[in-house]
């Protein structure tokens, strides 16, 4: 039988030995036996494969060495969707990052503009691992694809290895001497805590003071995730403060660096400057001093006490109000004879200079044995450092420390009105001057601590859990004016306290996160001389309401389907039928509400409010309980 394939016989394509087809293979597959090659071709072969290896290892030592492009966050544009860049500048806001997610981000200004910075769940952890998640004011370099859409711009991460953190150290600072220049800055300070506040879920506020000025101290629930939980503090510890000088608005305030950014210290900080009755001059109005005297007359007020305290010097008027007497103990009756030690910020009320304290540890009270009037400390005469400061201790006849009381202290509304001496010694007759009036564009910070009057029509009117704030405007420029919760619940035209009403308010000038104010201290220092009709709020469907709403008036009506209570005031959740939001009612507000005992699941509750937006939650705010009907 011939061979089929035996015209191929001799190719290097088939076996010598059988005659069949091999291919490139140097081994017959058939027969077994070895089939000769011309050397070119397994030179081809081979070289072929060695090419290709050589040209991957040339890319890979190409993508290894060449420089990353960095670029200003200016220059991004829609063709860099993609491109790997490098950026560099400072983490101005706090990194967020979800747990479940493994979603972080924060974001970065590099002086030409800020942008997004984003990394996902295994570059998230590897940064968390690594301690590469930044803080605020911390310099960052950052390699990652950028990606950029209609309006917004992004940068990812990929490689964390290639992340920088550069964390500055702490330039030791009063807070006084703080100001925008400071801004992104890390500063240190030390001074004493004076009020802890959480105006919504996931941001603490500390206020921190020293002798020079108060600033706030503020921190997230996602700084406490990353870093964990920052020592827990009351009012009057002395801590040290690491953080970053940021803005809120145009105040400052600074943004903790980290659970180790807040110490407590064993010595405590001095916050006033001791003074005696004499030395207190209208130089001292904003400033914290210190005292110790012996009453000499005691005046019941409508939220407290006005007394008049007497050193070797002269005397002094001090207002202590209601929540300054909260920790008084029970055996104290403010009268004649007694001595006390006071702290607090000198104001000017009338032309008169007073001392107010702030909180219950800035004053104590008489122990057993009557205490000694402290020595005189002359004034000093230009800001020194910490090191060369008089401290806040008085002289050694005079041992600060408040008692603890031996029992709860007294109820305001049952506690009976503690005798006052029927012959007072009386405040050494003053001239009076008249309130001074001015426009609200005119006040300035040298009016800081006087009383004046001003009158304009309300811009904007908005509602906080400790009160509400006012802007007012006569045409020269606007002016803030502050109603503490106290004193607005009890005003008689609250409801009217809105956008286009004219109101006429005598108050203190004081200044708060850098924002000029008037205070009234009493219901009759604050009326409308207008009142306007509030335009009617058309009912709308809360299937509606988008995020297109925030900030708009509304009406809704709908029934409560589930409710909460937090530290600051309450959460309902509202339903009628097309959807569902939050009712969210500060605690001032929730007082004011009729028959707020009916606020519960169930209810059917008509609201008008604000609409607003917290991490991605639309909330309905009413201004006051007139807002809030229960049906």
């Amino acid at each position: 039988m011939s061979n089929p394939d035996a015209a191929n016989t001799g190719s290097e394509s088939t076996c010598p030995s059988c005659g069949r087809f091999v291919g490139a293979q140097t081994v017959c597959p058939y027969c077994g036996a070895r089939v000769h090659k011309r050397l070119s071709l397994r030179v081809a072969r081979y070289g072929a494969v060695a090419l290709a290896l050589l040209g991957l290892i040339a890319l890979w030592w190409a993508a290894r060495h060449a420089d990353v492009p960095e670029i200003h966050v200016q220059d991004v544009a829609h063709t860099m969707n993609w491109a790997y860049v490098r950026i560099s500048g400072t983490v101005i806001r706090y990194p967020t990052y979800d747990e479940q997610s493994g979603y972080l981000k924060f974001r970065l200004y590099d002086g030409t503009g800020e942008i997004m910075v984003a990394a996902y769940r295994n570059e998230s952890r590897a940064l968390i691992a690594d301690g590469k998640v930044p803080s605020v004011g911390d310099r960052v370099a950052v390699e990652g694809t950028l990606k950029v859409g209609q309006d917004w711009q992004s940068l990812i991460i990929n490689v964390p290895a290639n992340v920088v953190v550069e964390r500055p150290s702490p330039t030791p600072v009063e807070i006084g001497d703080l100001d925008t220049g400071w801004v992104y800055r890390k500063v240190r300070v030390r001074g004493q805590v004076r009020a802890l506040r959480v105006p919504y879920e996931g941001l603490t506020v500390v206020n921190v003071r020293d002798r020079t000025g108060a600033i706030d101290v503020v921190y997230t629930a996602d700084l406490v995730h990353l870093s964990g939980e920052p020592p827990a503090v009351v009012p009057g510890d002395s801590v040290q403060v690491d953080g970053a000088v940021t803005l809120y608005g145009e105040s400052l305030q600074l943004s903790l660096d980290g659970a180790g950014g807040l110490v407590t210290l064993a010595t405590e900080v001095p916050i006033s400057w001791p003074r005696s009755a004499a030395e207190i001059s209208s130089a001292d109005v904003g400033r914290m001093v210190r005292i110790e005297g012996t009453v000499r007359s005691a005046r019941r007020m409508e939220a407290g006490y006005k007394l008049t305290l007497a050193d070797d010097t002269g005397e002094v008027v001090v207002v202590l109000w209601q929540n300054v007497l909260s920790d008084k103990p029970q055996d104290v009756e403010l009268r004649r004879g007694i001595r006390i030690a006071v702290r607090g910020l000198v104001s000017e009320y009338r032309g008169q200079l007073e001392i107010v304290p702030e909180l219950p540890v800035d004053v104590w009270w008489p122990a057993v044995q009557a205490m000694p009037s402290p020595s005189p400390t002359p004034r000093p005469t230009a800001t020194p450092t910490w090191t060369v400061r008089p401290t806040d201790t008085p002289s050694p006849t005079f041992t600060p420390g408040l008692p603890t009381p031996t029992s709860a202290p007294p109820t305001p509304t049952t506690s009976p009105t503690p005798t006052i001496s029927p012959t007072p010694t009386p405040i050494p007759p003053t001239s009076t001057p008249a309130v001074l009036t001015l426009s609200t564009g005119s006040v300035t910070k040298a009016q800081l601590g006087q009383v004046v009057t001003v009158q304009g029509q309300i811009i904007t009117a908005r509602q906080y859990s400790g009160g509400r704030k006012c802007y007012l405007d006569d045409g020269s420029g606007q002016l803030a004016v502050w109603l503490p919760a106290e004193l607005y619940s009890r005003l008689p035209d609250a409801a009217g306290w809105v956008a286009g009403s004219v109101a006429r308010v005598t108050g203190t000038v004081q200044e708060y996160k850098g924002e000029l104010e008037i205070v009234p201290r009493d219901t009759a220092d604050a009326r409308l001389t207008l009142v306007v009709t509030p335009t009617p709020v058309s009912l709308v469907r809360i299937g509606d309401i988008t995020a297109d709403d925030v900030g708009r008036q509304v009406a809704v009506e709908g029934q409560v389907v589930e409710a909460s209570e937090f530290s600051k005031g309450f959460k309902y959740l509202l339903d009628d039928g097309s959807g569902r939001i939050v009712l969210l009612l500060w605690r001032n507000v929730y007082d004011a509400v009729a028959n707020k005992e009916g606020l519960a699941i169930g209810a059917t509750v008509r609201v008008i409010g604000k609409v607003e937006e917290y991490k991605g939650t639309l909330e309905i705010v009413p201004a006051s309980g007139a807002d809030v009907t229960i049906k």
